[in-house]
């Protein structure tokens, strides 16, 4: 398991500044202990930014988190939040209680908490109420602060996330400034078709458009076809076109063209403004991607920027090559990207070179190099270096790992999750249930290698889910029945 993280900045053989990471585990895994530092050229030594420490409850789950920050005059850590989380008996939280450390009286005081319900519907719909209070610590009192209705549909992809406040007068929950609101819309494969953001406007009354409204559609293969966005039209106080993308595939599913359009309010109609072509080699490669430009002479696309793709014996990328067009209409190379890679497939260095227009060649400007274990399975040193300001600038990262070895948290759950509870493992388009207590549902969720929550959802035995529009990746998942939660780890491939 990963330990540490040592990031540092040098020139001439001086840090200049830098970060480390450190982590902590339990015998089962779970991390435990989390520490941040930033280095200090002032004292040259590292300078505490955050430590945080989780504790679990028998069933493993976060129960648990204090977080301390740095004491500069003491050089040592000091304690600065602690938050406690609560669950039902179908393993959802319902209680997340955070604290402030007063350093007067040494004590915890109450900061604020957050408390949810969880409503399944008949079709399946996880509706999430979650109502925020604060705490007046003088005359020991909570106070209602805001309300957020979170809903996700069968595939636990969550529809609308919104923020309301208490209407002190009629006692009912109402949108006013600061609500704001999300909305998503899926198809039956899981794939995103709508998304918006509002904020209540109380001069209007109504939601107001934020941001971007985007509208996508896809192909019978899923492939995305055409990405429409929009902007909100503060005189109308509706959407407004504003650019629309349409996408071209072959046969293999492959991009093959791309056609940018902006909104011509005066024509009302859609102007193309950028167009794109890609060319693939026999094994399914990117042999050549170019920009075309447009000749408003004689309203002709043309290419007038693209790029050249090498490739090894194991079809990997060993160069690609930069081209655009000069005053005589000849394309000029102006940057290249040089790749090297190990018996095992890892990229160990990576070099760019930018034309000097001066000597007219390609100067090395800089290079990321990459180095791994014996086996090639973990990356040990990762190292950007910059030549272009005189004497080289080098960011590095260090990784150290040691050897753990996880046990479970009840020898009975071990003896239970030796069957397979997700699978596949490795999956693709669906993912299927097989689960030790047939009369009742589990909670699933899904949480990607970031830590964000990408799925939650009830299911029963021998159900299956569409997942087909996740990124392919490491995913790691919990599955509740009651107090009983059991973990694993899932590809998509």
């Amino acid at each position: 398991l990963l330990d540490s993280i040592v990031y540092l900045e040098t020139y001439e053989g001086v840090i200049y500044g830098g970060n480390k990471k450190t982590w902590d585990y339990r015998s089962d895994g779970l991390v435990e202990h989390y520490s941040w530092y930033i280095w200090q050229s002032s004292i040259g030594g590292w300078w505490g930014i955050q430590r945080l420490d989780s504790i679990y409850d028998a069933h493993g789950r976060l129960s648990t988190i204090l977080k301390d920050s740095w004491d500069s005059q003491a050089s040592q850590w000091k304690p600065e939040n602690k938050s406690v989380l609560s669950y039902g008996a179908d393993g959802q939280l319902i209680l997340y209680a955070n604290y402030r450390w007063n350093a007067d009286t040494q004590q915890w005081e109450w900061s604020n908490k957050t408390e949810s319900t969880h409503t399944y519907t008949e079709d399946s719909l996880h509706i999430v109420v979650s109502t925020n209070y604060t705490y007046n610590n003088p005359t020991g009192e909570w106070t209602v602060h805001h309300r957020n209705e979170l809903h996700y549909d069968k595939n636990g992809k969550q529809t609308l996330y919104n923020a309301s406040f208490l209407d002190t007068v009629s006692q009912t929950w109402v949108f006013r400034a600061n609500s704001f609101k999300y909305e998503k819309e899926y198809d039956e494969q899981g794939r995103i078709l709508l998304y918006s953001y509002y904020v209540w406007s109380d001069e209007l009354n109504q939601w107001k458009g934020q941001g971007e409204f985007v509208e996508t559609s896809y192909d019978s293969m899923g492939n995305t076809t055409v990405v429409i966005t929009k902007k909100w039209d503060t005189a109308l106080n509706q959407w407004a076109n504003n650019s629309k993308t349409e996408q071209t595939y072959n046969e293999q599913g492959k991009v093959t063209r791309i056609i940018d359009f902006e909104w011509d309010t005066e024509d009302g109609l859609w102007v193309v403004v950028a167009q794109y072509e890609t060319f693939y080699n026999a094994y399914g490669k990117v042999s050549n991607y170019q920009e075309l430009l447009l000749d408003t002479l004689s309203g002709v696309w043309y290419p007038g920027i693209k790029d050249e793709f090498t490739y090894d014996d194991n079809h990997k990328e060993i160069r690609r090559a930069h081209y655009e067009l000069n005053e005589d209409s000849l394309f000029v190379l102006q940057e290249t990207t040089e790749t090297v890679y190990d018996t095992y497939g890892n990229v160990i260095l990576s070099t760019f070179f930018e034309l000097d227009e001066d000597s007219a060649t390609l100067i090395k400007q800089y290079d990321n190099k990459y180095t791994y274990n014996e086996s090639g399975e973990k990356l040990m040193e990762e190292a950007l270096t910059y030549y272009n300001v005189g004497s080289p600038y080098c960011f590095k990262y260090t990784y150290y790992y040691s050897l753990h070895t996880i046990s479970s948290i009840d020898a009975e759950k071990e003896r239970e999750t030796e069957s397979p509870l997700v699978y596949p493992s490795l999956f693709t388009d669906q993912l299927a249930f097989q689960l030790n207590h047939t009369d009742k549902p589990y909670v699933f969720e899904l949480f990607n290698a970031q830590g964000q929550k990408v799925v939650s959802k009830r299911v029963q035995q021998s159900e299956t889910i569409n997942v087909a529009n996740m990124p392919r990746g490491v995913y790691l998942y919990t599955l509740s029945h009651g107090t009983t939660v059991y973990r694993g780890k899932l590809i998509k491939k």
